[in-house]
């Protein structure tokens, strides 16, 4: 799957992963993919507990300009990331 980088001014990456973009507009692709797991757990006759990892890879590269709308180029990045890409916990209420 491949999302236009435009889309990375709204997430906000842990650990300084994008910090080149804070003051730049970004514009280029970014694909990756992982793995998760997951695991259920009844606790009543209603009650569930679910909780997930996902553990995976992102490949972005992309050009930096000056602003949101304008501006000159000021260069080429790219960047990977392998590490933590989804944490999930959701309590589960059954309607009988």
């Amino acid at each position: 799957m491949v999302i236009p980088t435009d889309f990375l001014l709204l997430l906000d990456l842990p650990f300084g992963t994008f910090s080149a973009l804070e003051n730049s507009r970004a514009q280029g692709w970014f694909a990756g993919g992982g793995v998760g797991y997951g695991y259920h757990w009844i606790l009543g006759n209603r009650w569930s507990l679910e909780a997930e990892l996902g553990l995976g890879f992102i490949h972005a590269n992309y050009k930096r300009y000056e602003c949101g709308h304008c501006g000159e180029i000021l260069g080429r990045d790219h960047k990977n990331y392998l590490g933590l890409t989804k944490a999930a916990i959701s309590i589960i209420y059954i309607i009988k």
